[in-house]
């Protein structure tokens, strides 16, 4: 039998028991997927400066994030962002 995928979302605010909460649950060897924590990507960024994207079992393709941020509304600001990159050499 084929389950559907799921999308389980904790949110509360500081100190409501969200990481203990999916502790308690993993304890329990149930796979809860892939995991994100916002406090956990802002720690990574703040010592390594950079986000490996493998780690929530995703990869990023920089033509695709291209056309994505086209169609956004930060596409003005990503455009401008890399114009600069691109004068710069980078």
């Amino acid at each position: 039998m084929i389950h559907p995928k799921r999308l389980r979302i904790f949110a509360g605010p500081n100190g409501s028991g969200k990481s203990s909460l999916v502790t308690i649950i993993s304890d329990k060897q149930v796979d809860l997927g892939i995991y994100v924590n916002a406090d956990d990507i802002k720690k990574i960024l703040e010592e390594s400066r950079s986000l490996d994207f493998a780690i929530f079992g995703l990869t990023l393709d920089f033509d695709h994030l291209i056309r994505e941020f086209s169609t956004s509304t930060l596409s003005s600001k990503f455009n401008e962002v890399h114009k600069n990159r691109q004068r710069k050499g980078i």
